[in-house]
């Protein structure tokens, strides 16, 4: 199975970043035993800006990245679609 792409930060691309992510986790379960693996992963994904972002919550130590499930719930909230106005043209 391929790894996903890289994700810089574009929030059209989050949902299907987080998808791809998470099938690839679910394929190879015997990888990523530990949640911070699971989270290790992921950033390792990262360029840009959400690995700015994912950097600086490494560094501090933050609690989310200790669970996959705090870890996603947070990326979606600074990655994903917040407001309606993210989906004009």
């Amino acid at each position: 199975m391929a790894r996903p792409a890289n994700f810089s930060g574009e929030a059209a691309l989050c949902s299907g970043f987080l998808l791809q992510c998470s099938l690839y986790l679910e394929m190879q379960p015997h990888l990523f035993v530990a949640e911070r693996a699971k989270v290790s992963f992921i950033i390792s994904l990262l360029s840009g800006r959400a690995l700015q972002w994912a950097g600086a919550l490494w560094t501090a130590q933050s609690p989310c990245i200790h669970s996959l499930e705090g870890f996603v719930k947070h990326f979606r909230e600074v990655f994903g679609f917040n407001t309606f106005i993210d989906f004009e043209l």
